[in-house]
């Protein structure tokens, strides 16, 4: 596990103690996802190599679990770390108090940073591709015109490929949809968004802007990574339409007197919070 360090902390009312906040930052290293610390004191002093006593590190620990009126946040009256169990010493381990909400901010970051990459990857690869080219068919001058015509666009409409989603493709509007607790069904939603493009119903390019925009609503609601984030087998569904149901950072709109996917999707996490 790993924990990013946020320049806050120079600002808070940690800066000038630089001893106590060197412990924290290393606890930030120790926890869990979860934001725990499950080691006794003398674990915490072993694996960090503390160069002072144990003392010195059990009242430091005291000072992180201490209320601080100056923090900037008052979650548990200001306290950095609180002990997971009471009672127990320094034997129960310490769950710190804010780690949740700044992984949470991390992860936007994260998903945010991932999506600019895609954009650009994408960009990159239309600069790429090359530009179609027009044949120059010459009408023979004994041929009628709408004759000629009609020739024409039967044999285009009969020769030209179908649509199709690649694999390739998937994967990046794959990497896009926001994270959900519980996991996807992704071959079932693999197969409907390749039969979204195969009947022309969507483009890769609606497709991306879709999800796009619907991970961007995700972000808005804070709903990443749980799970009242809606099933990509059902986004992908037949009643889907991507180009109106999800605007990036504001709620979709429905044309229609029914709710949309989107529409109940925001109705159950309204209702869970309530």
């Amino acid at each position: 596990m790993y924990s990013k360090v946020f320049r806050s902390i120079l600002d808070g009312s940690l800066a000038n103690d630089y001893d106590a906040r060197h412990v924290f930052q290393d606890l930030l290293i120790l926890a869990d996802r979860e934001g725990d610390v499950v080691m006794s004191l003398s674990a915490i002093s072993r694996t960090l190599n503390y160069p002072h006593s144990l003392d010195t590190l059990r009242a430091k620990m005291a000072g992180l679990g201490s209320p601080d009126p100056e923090s900037k946040s008052q979650a548990e009256e200001g306290r950095r770390i609180v002990p997971i169990l009471e009672g127990r010493g320094d034997n129960s381990g310490w769950h710190i108090v804010n780690y949740a909400a700044y992984r949470d901010i991390r992860s936007q970051e994260e998903q945010r940073e991932k999506w600019r990459q895609t954009k650009r990857k994408q960009r990159a690869q239309d600069a790429e591709a090359p530009c179609p080219t027009l044949s120059t068919n010459v009408l023979p001058s004994d041929t009628d015109t709408d004759t000629y015509t009609d020739t024409i666009n039967t044999t285009a409409s009969s020769d030209a490929p179908k649509p199709r989603l690649s694999d390739s493709q998937w994967e990046v509007i794959k990497a896009i949809y926001p994270k959900r607790r519980g996991g996807q069904k992704w071959p079932s939603a693999k197969q409907r968004a390749k039969k979204h493009v195969a009947t022309g119903r969507a483009t890769y390019e609606s497709l991306i802007a879709g999800t796009e925009a619907y991970a961007e609503n995700c972000i808005s609601l804070n709903t990443v990574g749980t799970e009242f984030v809606q099933q990509a087998a059902t986004f992908f569904g037949p009643q889907q339409n991507f180009a109106d149901e999800y605007r990036v950072g504001t709620a979709g709109k429905a044309s229609a007197p029914s709710q949309t996917a989107g529409q109940r999707v925001r109705s159950q996490i309204q209702e869970a919070r309530l």
